[in-house]
């Protein structure tokens, strides 16, 4: 309550301030030949008799500018950025007596400075504004032949440990956005997602650490924004690509990627498929301190999976006011797992072996609609309205083959049936407006959406020639979420070098779940509850190269849905996952101090506390020796967090990207009883080196270092990696070759372990980091190349609608 009375109060004052006095603003949108935004363009308004400084700013992400004329008089506007021409204007007394838009200003190209950098200049990998860090992936070679999952590992601030969970600064918990909208998907589930997305198809990654509440809600450690490639020319364009990877198996994966413009139709196809089989080598240990336990076990997993993956849409601008458009996105993908277990068991003085072996096929096909329309009253207000129709399908067969190699000499055979579907529905709607000319904006926005899953697992018994149905491990699990939000945001420029943003958030949530096995009395799950979400932003420009960042938030992180099904998830005779449909969900408060020097250079601190943090808790069951892995929650967590984001041109070939998060964190809870204090100092380092080689031929180095760290109850060991890959063109830079070695020193290896309530739980695992591959892209062209007159969509505009 102190947090809302607080933002209401920041509000108001900002209200009262927006009406008192009116400065004269010049404003204007800047662009290049090819009808791009340009960034971070110097705009200085100058006195043009004696051309001394008056005041000065830089484009934002979109080209946009704003700065103010203090008094009447006659002035010159001076617009300079490497690569282009200035650009000049003289701006009479008449004129600087009233806001001023200048529209859309286009800069030339500059042949001198294109000619002296030709060869040895690299676009920069990413750039750093005030709420976000965005990493350009088209320009560089992020995306010859990787993955999203891979080009996201590479962005500034963000880290992906083995299981493909994302955190940024340190902080885990983050939301995956595709063009601006929400995925519904977690876990392994949006790793396999991100797996079979090429990173052919996307233009740049934004992270943003602390969200507004113009975002949902959702994601306590933050958002992740990967924006896929739009039309950029009239007639037709785009590439083929192919590539061949070896990592002890093989896997291809090719794709196109084709975007167009005629008059106001903007159109896009991207496509891609192929085979990514999934290796992985696991030792495990469990102890059962009661009776004298010990399990040891060697795991293989083999996994074939063949993946498709299509995105396709098209914008309508019908005139300078309105636009329109509807886009598709289609994933599927079909799996076939082996999962082999050989277990060595002692118990007391007993001991005996089980080999088990695990066969699952696994279909999966997923289907989303969005359709936006959007109209603009003037040159500072707009309007916009998103909808979302998301359909998850997932159907699963598994066998289970126990070998126990006592004296009876058992078998056992077990199977089932898993079908699970997600229906999603979602509709925003988003206006925002100028106040005061352009140092003054306010935002304001509704959502609903709705979520209604069935998950249905039938497990059997295979006795012979019959199956008996189980009805102790079979179970069908029914749920349904809405959610209905609301958002306000109030920003207001406070002289030339001060910019305040303060918000407010409401999320009204209705959660209706039924289990026919649950642990609750009548398998029901219920939830309503209404939570604010307050944020306030506040950046001061000391100097052109140094400003600074005071960031709060307050965000929430919700159950998976998987992790509520209580559901039994078999994987060998004495272990198994559970769901947990009592789990609450975590609110967390985070409070960042960031300090960008020469708009690129970050270093930020940052301080979070949650209550009823999510994460795995395994439980020993001493009647059956059974181990339990099921999600909980965790009273409390704290952390600090220190991160430097430093790029740095070592010379005119040669630059590098360092990244370093330190983190400590101190995990409190009390489970069965006892108390549990897990706490501890962790660090991880990340370099990325560029050098552009004779013979046009560019190398990429990524070594990367991860401390031991915690996480919940559990300690995990440090490991390293290192990638090389080298890229070259030809036949006019239309086709790249590429070649890269992953994890050249089989390092990237993974431990952890627990210890509750006296019972060890360890494992150690490798998943077949080290490999080769091969990508070859072909650009191609087709039709004629013009300066569109059609107005970019801010992606600010995109970024709260739902879907997957």
């Amino acid at each position: 309550m102190k947090n809302l009375k607080l933002t209401l109060g920041i509000l108001a004052i900002l209200c009262m301030a927006s009406l008192q006095g009116k400065s004269q603003s010049i404003i204007g949108q800047i662009e290049d030949e090819n009808q791009e935004a340009v960034p971070f363009a110097n705009v200085v308004l100058l006195n043009k008799t004696d051309s001394s400084l008056i005041s000065g700013t830089t484009s934002g992400m979109q080209g946009k500018f704003s700065l103010q004329s203090p008094e009447p008089n006659d002035y010159l506007l001076k617009i300079s950025v490497m690569g282009l021409t200035d650009y000049f204007r003289t701006i009479n007394k008449s004129e600087s007596t009233k806001d001023l838009n200048l529209g859309v200003i286009s800069m030339k190209t500059s042949t001198e400075i294109l000619e002296a950098v030709e060869v040895k200049a690299q676009r920069p990998q990413f750039i750093t504004y005030a709420d976000k860090v965005v990493m350009d992936v088209e320009n560089t070679s992020l995306h010859d032949g990787t993955t999203a999952l891979e080009a996201l590992s590479k962005s500034p601030g963000v880290w992906v440990n083995k299981d493909g969970e994302l955190s940024i600064n340190g902080k885990k918990g983050v939301r995956i956005l595709l063009d601006g909208r929400p995925t519904y998907v977690s876990g392994s589930d949006l790793k396999s997602m991100l797996e079979g997305m090429s990173a052919e198809s996307i233009k740049n990654i934004e992270v943003v650490s602390n969200p507004s509440a113009k975002y949902d809600a959702e994601g306590a450690g933050g958002v992740i924004n990967i924006n896929f490639k739009k039309n950029s020319t009239r007639g037709l364009s785009g590439s083929v690509f192919s590539n061949y990877r070896f990592n002890g198996a093989h896997s291809t994966f090719s794709g196109l990627n084709l975007s167009g413009k005629k008059n106001g139709l903007g159109y896009y196809f991207n496509a891609d498929a192929g085979s990514t089989p999934f290796w992985r080598d696991m030792q495990a240990k469990r102890t059962v301190a009661q009776n004298d336990f010990v399990l040891t076990q060697d795991v293989k997993d083999r996994r074939d999976l063949y993946k498709t993956n299509v995105i396709s849409g098209f914008d309508y601008q019908l005139n300078d006011k309105l636009s329109f458009g509807l886009s598709y996105r289609g994933t599927g993908k079909l799996r076939d797992n082996h999962w082999d277990t050989e277990s060595k068991i002692v118990e007391g003085e007993n001991q005996f072996d089980v080999d088990a072996y695990n066969d699952n096929d696994v279909q999966t096909h997923n289907h989303t609609i969005n359709g936006f329309f959007k109209y603009d009253f003037s040159d500072v207000s707009k309007i916009s309205f998103d909808a979302t129709y998301a359909d998850l399908n997932t159907f699963q067969q598994s066998l289970f083959q126990n070998y126990y190699k006592n004296e009876a000499r058992n078998y056992e055979e077990l199977s089932n049936e898993n079908e699970s579907f997600f229906n999603i529905n979602s509709i925003q709607t988003d206006y925002e407006t100028h106040l005061n000319g352009i140092d003054t904006k306010f935002e304001t926005g509704l959502k609903y959406s709705q979520v209604t899953s069935d998950n249905s697992l039938d497990f059997y018994l295979n006795e012979e020639d019959e199956k008996v149905f189980d009805v102790n491990r079979s179970n069908e699990f029914l749920y349904k979420e809405t959610i209905k939000a609301g958002y306000i945001n109030f920003s207001k420029k406070i002289g030339e070098n001060t910019n305040l943003k303060a918000g407010l958030r409401t999320e009204h949530t209705l959660m209706d779940g039924t289990a026919t096995q649950s642990s609750l009395d009548d398998g029901k799950i219920k939830r309503d509850f209404l939570s604010f979400f307050p944020s306030v932003f506040l950046q001061h420009k000391w100097t052109d190269n140094y400003s600074t960042n005071l960031n709060y938030s307050r965000r929430i992180s919700r159950p998976p849905y998987i992790f509520l099904n209580p559901s039994i998830m078999y994987t060998d005779p004495y272990s198994y996952i559970i769901g947990n449909p009592e789990m609450k969900p975590r609110f967390t408060d985070g409070i960042t101090f960031t300090q960008v020097f020469t708009q690129q250079f970050n270093l930020s601190i940052g301080y979070d506390e949650a209550k009823d943090f999510i994460s795995e808790i395994p439980t020993v069951d001493p009647s059956n020796n059974n181990t339990v892995f099921r999600m909980g929650n965790i009273d409390e967590m704290q952390a600090v967090n220190l991160s430097i984001l430093a790029p740095v041109q070592i010379a005119d070939f040669w630059s590098l990207n360092f990244q370093g998060i330190a983190t400590y964190q101190k995990f409190s809870t009390v489970h069965e009883g006892q108390k549990i204090l897990n706490k501890g100092t962790t660090f991880n380092i990340r370099a990325t080196q560029s050098i552009q080689l004779p013979g046009e031929i560019k190398m990429d180095v990524l070594s990367a270092y991860q401390s031991p760290e915690i996480y919940g109850v559990y300690q995990m060991e440090g490991y390293w990696f290192t990638d090389v890959s080298f890229k070259k063109s030809f036949i006019n830079e239309k086709l790249d070759v590429s070649i890269a070695f992953n994890d050249i020193f089989r390092s990237f290896k993974f431990t952890g372990s627990s210890v509750v309530n006296n019972n060890l739980t360890k494992v150690t695992q490798y998943q077949y980091q080290q490999g080769i591959r091969l990508n070859l892209r072909y650009k191609f062209s087709l039709g004629d190349q013009f300066k569109s007159k059609q107005k970019k969509i801010n992606l600010e505009e995109l970024q709260r609608a739902g879907g997957a």
